[in-house]
């Protein structure tokens, strides 16, 4: 804690009066606008750049006196510099310009040869210039190649030199009667290197130290006399314009070449291969796939786009060809510069409708983009000079009372009292930029010791923008504003200021917590009108890994816990960041609920679909108000639990956050052979509903082993019909973004392994589908069930009603292997594969005598589940194959413990083998995730096995009545999405 001392007491008064000392006169001058919305004169107009990261702006002359000039545009202050004449300048770093010094015999000679560069190199020096600090310091051994700084650093041989470029990065390039082009790609140390000799036709690219591709290229003659090659975003494709009307483009990943043939009279910009070096915009596609083509003379036909993998190419006629580029986010931009208007309009390429538009003063032209909201624009005058300008989009201009807006606009200055005006608006221009302490050193005072109620909230904007809390200097300031209660009659501009405070220091803001543990709860959002969109961004991003931390803090945290974290964030994170933090934070009860003794044995994906309900609940997200009835099997009984949400009558708060009760204990070793029932009742929820569970109880007459004890499933009497069958089927809980990743990862395997696909076919009832894979004419051999943690003691899964088969086949010595995908189609329907339908089907699959079903059980934490699948079936054909921990989905890369499970079953494996080969995932590898359990080990028999000694098949129906209402069927998974 700082000694800075406490508030002395907070006034009543909502004085809207800031007392800005350095404004004491009751007339000031009033600008047009602060800082936003105004040309700010750069200096001459030719050249145009900035430096990576967008503060920087540089503008050079044509003429040979012409200065180069810096404008900084985090401090709107503008710097000029002397330079050499015609000298190319620049930015080697974020806050570095360099320029060449040539001498003037070997100036502009870009084409001498890496020989010659190597004599000159003591007459030439480079000077750079520090734009933080304003000095500069001279560098001999530096020479121009290609536009870019680069020095000589000695010879490798007789025929190779070796350059290094200002940034680091080795260039190489030959020596001899044969000069290479030497062109370089744009300087990135991820982009490659090309060198290309013309003469020869040889080619060679380099990435990271390594040849990727060397050879006679086919890039033909290079069009108007020189290499013209471009590296689109990404850097997957070198692109080269052929001066016979083709397009050359090379795969550097896999080699590929291809020549495209362009539409006559189109073709690339001139000078494309810099494009892609853009900032802001390019004439490639972000994601370096498709690429601008222009007209190179009348008549238009419309812009034009390549696809540069496939060679498609599309017409655009709608869009007029000037100076059109691809923004960050693929739409494509025009600029529209006529005489009466100067604007760019962005298009979405797909529905080729407007997405924005941004206009400028008329008269101008853009030179150069700084962001969205700002660019450089130019004027010319007729003998060609002419000067830059800064502009930006954003006005901030005072709302007068007693000057009319249009002589704001006009920026015509008035002498009038309106001290308290300008003041409001230097607030509104200090919250609508990004924090500097010298906007607010002055807001409210430099003293902050004592404050009234309105100067408070300004404070406390003050602390809600990034950086604008100082721990050593406002700490004091923040404990006295919560002594005083502000918190609580102004919980949205506090909540804001605590964001602030926890961009600043994690330490301290759960420091404050710990002393007011519900200051960041409430029903208030935070009031965060004093950000700009990159500052609620920033605060966005320092909340959710401070979310991120807190949860992987504590391994087996309580709901107590989590629920406070989760409330504190419900407000400021986005829907996506807290649908991810809720299945997050619930995953982490489960685990904490193995290892309570009142919830270990409670089925894993109850205990998630109850938590999550409650994590959700938490974060403001809507979630159902669950309850149900579990039956766990033990070796010697059956305990019947009531669980909910929420409280209910008897019931007691697990540590998972929702309640349970313990109703009745069953002996199994009483239970007759056969059918028995039981009845449990119970009234829940905020409309005092009534409940009713019939358990129907069926004990086996165990006349052999239901879990097979060999080593491996019976391989060969699977393969006996000369047929090996596979079914993969996700469940409807993955989702359709996660189930498209799955099937497209089980597709690609598949194909690898020399499956040949044929087109889906629909099925339009996808669990009579299964019964037949079970028992039917065709059986299956494996199954794997790709669901997440779905289904329970009384279910197998969920699944939609209808769907989609993707039939793959392969021909193996031993005969056929047929692998069947199945994933949900649009319908929103589905229905839950109760465990009794199974077990009637897999009864049917031994009395068929049938080989053997080896059920990949892939649910999170399913050991548990398999008891009642083994008990429902009742027979030693079904291998069940359990999980014991979570579990993720499959992807094809043998790191992964669902690859290794089904390439395994695939290829005749051992459990001992199979086990083995997960090793290769590391949380299989860890034992704390990834792991299944098999029928061979010791694990297996403790869970499974030996619980099934006494088999019993427990069916649950469950019926809810309203007050004055009827007996419904009720069901978890019907109201749970």
């Amino acid at each position: 804690m700082t000694g800075r001392p406490m508030l002395t007491g907070l006034v009543a008064s909502m004085s809207m009066l800031i007392s800005i000392s350095s404004w004491a006169n009751d007339s000031i001058e009033i600008p047009k606008c602060i800082d936003a919305g105004q040309l700010v004169e750069l200096g001459d107009a030719t050249q145009s750049d900035t430096s990576a990261d967008g503060r920087y702006i540089k503008t050079v002359g044509q003429f040979a006196d012409s200065a180069l000039h810096v404008f900084d545009t985090k401090t709107n202050t503008k710097r000029s510099f002397e330079r050499k004449p015609n000298s190319f300048t620049e930015f080697i770093s974020n806050h570095e310009i360099a320029y060449v010094d040539v001498p003037d015999d070997i100036a502009g000679n870009l084409n001498m040869s890496a020989e010659e560069a190597i004599k000159s190199v003591d007459r030439v020096s480079t000077v750079i210039i520090d734009l933080q600090t304003g000095t500069r310091r001279v560098e001999k051994g530096f020479t121009l190649l290609q536009g870019e700084l680069a020095r000589p650093v000695g010879k490798s041989g007789d025929d190779l030199v070796k350059f290094r470029t200002s940034s680091g990065r080795e260039i190489h390039a030959k020596v001899g009667n044969k000069t290479p082009n030497r062109h370089l790609s744009p300087e990135t140390k991820k982009t490659p290197e090309v060198l290309y000799d013309e003469s020869s036709g040889q080619m060679t690219i380099r990435k990271d130290s390594r040849t990727i591709f060397e050879g006679i290229s086919r890039l033909g003659k290079p069009a108007r006399g020189w290499f013209n090659v471009g590296f689109p975003a990404g850097n997957r494709y070198l692109v080269s314009e052929r001066a016979d009307q083709q397009l050359y483009v090379l795969d550097v990943r896999t080699g590929k070449e291809q020549i495209i043939k362009l539409p006559e009279n189109y073709g690339p910009p001139y000078s494309f291969q810099w494009a892609a070096n853009s900032r802001n915009a390019s004439i490639f596609s972000p994601d370096g796939t498709n690429m601008m083509l222009m007209p190179r003379q009348s008549p238009n036909e419309g812009l034009k786009t390549i696809n540069l993998r496939t060679g498609n190419i599309t017409t655009r006629k709608n869009l007029q060809t000037l100076s059109p580029v691809f923004d960050a986010s693929g739409n494509i931009c025009i600029i529209d510069n006529t005489a009466t208007k100067l604007s760019k309009a962005c298009f979405s390429p797909t529905l080729g409708t407007e997405v924005s538009r941004h206009t400028y003063p008329s008269g101008l032209s853009i030179s150069t983009e700084v962001s969205t909201n700002s660019a450089v624009l130019s004027r010319w005058d007729r003998d060609g000079s002419g000067s830059s300008f800064f502009f930006s989009t954003q006005k901030i201009c005072p709302k007068l009372t007693q000057v009319s807006p249009d002589r704001c606009e006009s920026g015509q200055p008035s002498t009038l009292p309106l001290i308290p005006e300008i003041k409001k608006m230097a607030l509104a221009t200090a919250c609508s930029k990004s924090f500097d302490a010298r906007d607010w050193d002055n807001l409210p005072k430099k003293n902050l010791d004592e404050l009234d109620a309105s100067e408070s909230l300004i404070v406390l904007r003050r602390f809600s923008k990034p950086s604008g809390f100082n721990a050593d200097q406002h700490t004091g300031v923040l404990l006295g504003m919560i002594k005083s209660g502000l918190h609580k009659s102004q919980p949205a501009a506090f909540r804001a200021a605590m964001l602030g405070v926890l961009h600043s220091s994690n330490r301290l803001y759960e420091s404050i917590l710990g002393l007011v543990p519900d200051l960041m709860e409430g029903p208030t959002a935070a009031d965060q009108q004093c950000l700009t969109k990159e500052e609620r961004e920033s605060i966005n991003k320092a909340l959710w890994s401070h979310a991120k931390a807190r949860l992987a803090l504590d391994p087996t945290p309580s709901f107590k816990e989590i629920g406070t974290l989760l409330r504190s964030l419900k407000h400021e994170l986005t829907n996506a960041q807290k649908e991810t933090l809720a299945e997050a934070a619930a995953d982490r009860l489960v685990i904490s609920a193995g290892d309570s003794e009142s919830l270990n044995q409670v089925f894993s994906s109850k205990v998630y679909k109850f938590a999550e309900s409650k994590t959700r609940e938490a974060l403001g997200l809507p979630f159902h108000d669950l309850t149900d009835v579990t039956v766990i099997r033990e070796k010697s009984r059956l305990r019947v639990l009531q669980i909910g949400t929420n409280a209910f009558e008897g019931s007691t708060r697990t540590l998972a956050g929702f309640h349970i009760k313990e109703v009745k204990d069953i002996d199994v070793s009483g239970l007759p052979v056969g059918t028995s029932k039981e009845t449990v009742t119970w009234r829940y929820g905020t409309d005092a509903a009534n409940y009713s569970a019939d358990l129907e109880l069926n004990r086996e007459k165990l006349e052999h082993s239901l879990v097979p004890v060999a080593p491996a499933p019976n391989y060969t009497e699977m393969w006996k019909k000369k047929n090996f069958r596979g079914v993969i089927i996700a469940g409807s809980n993955l989702g359709k973004g996660l189930t498209d990743t799955v099937v497209k990862n089980y597709v690609e395997y598949f194909t690898q392994q020399g499956f040949n696909f044929s087109d889906p076919v629909p099925n339009q009832n996808l669990a009579t589908y299964l019964e037949s894979k079970v028992s039917g004419s065709e059986p299956m051999h494996y199954f794997v069930k790709e669901a997440h943690s779905d289904g329970d003691e009384k279910n197998l899964f969920r699944t939609s009603k209808t769907g989609r088969v993707l039939k793959g086949v392969r021909k193996d010595p031993r005969g056929v292997e047929t692998i069947e995908i199945v994933f949900p189609d649009d319908s929103k329907e589905t229905e839950l594969i109760s465990n009794q339908d199974f077990g009637r089907w897999m009864k049917g699959r031994d009395k068929a005598k049938m080989p053997e079903l080896i059920y990949l059980n892939s649910s999170c934490w399913s050991k548990t589940k398999a008891i009642y699948e083994i008990s429902a079936a009742a027979t030693p054909k079904l291998i069940n194959i359990p999980t014991s921990t979570s579990m993720v989905v499959f992807n094809n890369t043998d790191k992964n413990a669902m690859y290794a499970a089904v390439h395994g079953v695939r290829n005749g494996k051992t459990y001992e083998e199979i086990r083995t080969a997960m090793k290769a995932d590391a949380g299989n590898a860890s034992g704390k995730k990834n792991v299944f359990i098999f029928p061979d080990e010791e694990s297996y028999r403790t869970n499974v096995t030996d619980v099934l000694r006494i088999p019993v098949d427990v069916k649950t129906k469950i019926t809810k009545t309203q007050p004055g209402g009827k007996p419904i069927p009720y069901s978890i998974e019907s109201v749970h999405d």
